[in-house]
């Protein structure tokens, strides 16, 4: 035998157990569900999941984007297990695909707006509020998810509609790429003023909350979930179906989300 043949019988036999581990650990993995989720779920969500996963024995990896970018990416990739919008018409754009598992959607979660200010912000931004009060000259620019392509941007843009100040407000308004980044932009002084959801402004300690949006004015806020296909159906079946229980929505609740269905105008 050649000194060449026998160096690499050698490396060989150095290689190969611990290549048969590495295979053998990968074998061990715990099935995984990707799951594309609204940023303002990511709190609670991140709570949810740790449950399942310890119960059910499956890795979630969590997408936590603005529910427009993630109905493009779904679209795009065809990656994703789950999609659990903030949003009617992101989920409605998903199934119009042909993606979304046949009667698997569910309305799971509702929630309100808010109207959110930095502790400086200026006095006219008290109680009782009134939406003009967001048209007063010292008041600069306001915050919230980009209204185009995102759904707390368009239910705030729709707020503001019936309260007739939209027009006047909308120059200067600061679009966010998703709920969690308007919320940001007020927590950092980027923006004095924002309208996210109620869960986010619960959620966080450096603004002080102005107003909670409710009454007739109020829009309908809704958050669809679905199983998709291409996947492990059957887990992600699992996964919503858990979603939906008393468990997940007992965490939903704490941070200020409702069950769909709740009257909460």
């Amino acid at each position: 035998m050649s000194g060449a043949a026998s160096t690499r019988r050698a490396v060989i036999a150095r290689v190969a157990p611990a290549l048969l581990a590495a295979l053998a650990g990968g074998c061990d993995a715990p099935p995984a569900l990707d799951v594309y989720a609204a940023a303002s779920l990511g709190d609670a969500l991140r709570e949810v999941v740790a449950v399942y996963e310890r119960e059910a024995g499956v890795e979630v990896r969590l997408n936590l984007r603005g529910s427009g970018d993630l109905a493009r990416q779904i679209l795009a990739a065809r990656r994703a297990d789950v999609f659990f919008s903030a949003g009617r018409a992101e989920m409605e754009r998903v199934a119009a695909a042909g993606l979304v598992v046949p009667g698997s959607e569910r309305a799971l979660l509702t929630n309100r707006l808010a109207v959110i200010a930095a502790p400086d912000a200026p006095a006219v931004l008290a109680r009782p509020f009134a939406p003009e009060a967001l048209l007063d000259a010292s008041i600069g620019r306001v915050s919230i998810a980009h209204p185009g392509i995102v759904p707390a941007g368009r239910y705030a843009r729709e707020w503001l509609e019936r309260a007739g100040v939209w027009a006047r407000l909308e120059a200067r308004i600061a679009p966010a790429v998703h709920a969690r980044a308007a919320l940001a932009a007020v927590e950092s002084g980027a923006a004095p003023v924002g309208i996210v959801y109620a869960s986010d402004a619960a959620a966080s300690a450096r603004v002080r909350l102005v107003h909670v949006v409710a009454g007739e004015l109020a829009p309908r806020i809704e958050y669809p979930c679905a199983a998709l296909r291409g996947g492990d159906e059957r887990r992600a079946l699992d996964f919503v179906a858990f979603l939906a229980g008393a468990r997940a929505r007992a965490v939903f609740r704490a941070h200020g989300f409702a069950p769909a269905g709740a009257e909460e105008r």
